[in-house]
């Protein structure tokens, strides 16, 4: 279950639309209870955000196209996806996990990506967690690709793995894949989430 704004929280989310801290999609998210205001007191990193996720199944095919509009699909989602071993027996119950975007700035690797930021607490993010950041946060997506490393699909004749990438088609957001045992260019961000205790 969801919770939702409370009129305090209307009145302190107008004021930041106003003074510019805050876009309208994101505050509509808030509004809605698909993020939460998180209370001063919580300690977050730089670019971490609170997201609700709720693991419910993945959408089908022609519902993501209709989201993202005709065209911006790639057709390995409408194959199953399987979890990287890091995320098998991950809880999927619903709530709100602590997602980090990871700029490494350097051409990177798959596997490294995620050996670096599993030492530092976090494990990659899988393609339910990449589509509840996206509908919380589509203007981040716009920018950059968004790699999400948790997931993947097998391409045809199971011979690659595809992975999640949210990336920005100027007003727009395509979701498309990328082969895990490809290396990535300097530019991508990579969604990553907070290992629970």
């Amino acid at each position: 279950m969801t919770r939702k704004a409370t009129l305090d929280q209307y009145l302190q989310i107008g004021k930041k639309i106003s003074d510019g801290d805050l876009d309208r999609e994101t505050a509509q998210a808030i509004v809605e209870g698909r993020i939460r205001v998180v209370p001063r007191e919580q300690s977050f990193g730089a670019n971490e955000y609170l997201v609700y996720v709720d693991y419910a199944p993945f959408p089908s095919f022609a519902d993501l196209e209709k989201e993202f509009g005709a065209g911006n699909i790639s057709n390995i989602f409408d194959k199953p996806f399987l979890m990287h071993v890091l995320c098998e027996g991950l809880d999927q119950t619903p709530g709100n996990r602590v997602m980090r975007l990871v700029w490494f700035g350097r051409r990177t690797g798959s596997m490294s990506n995620i050996v670096e930021m599993d030492k530092q607490g976090y494990r990659p993010a899988t393609h339910l967690e990449a589509y509840a950041f996206w509908r919380a946060h589509p203007v981040l997506c716009r920018p950059f690709r968004i790699a999400a490393l948790g997931s993947f699909a097998y391409g045809k004749r199971h011979r690659h793995r595809y992975v999640v990438v949210l990336r920005g088609d100027s007003d727009t957001c395509v979701l498309g894949p990328h082969g895990f045992s490809d290396d990535w260019d300097a530019e991508t961000r990579f969604l990553f989430v907070r290992k629970q205790p």
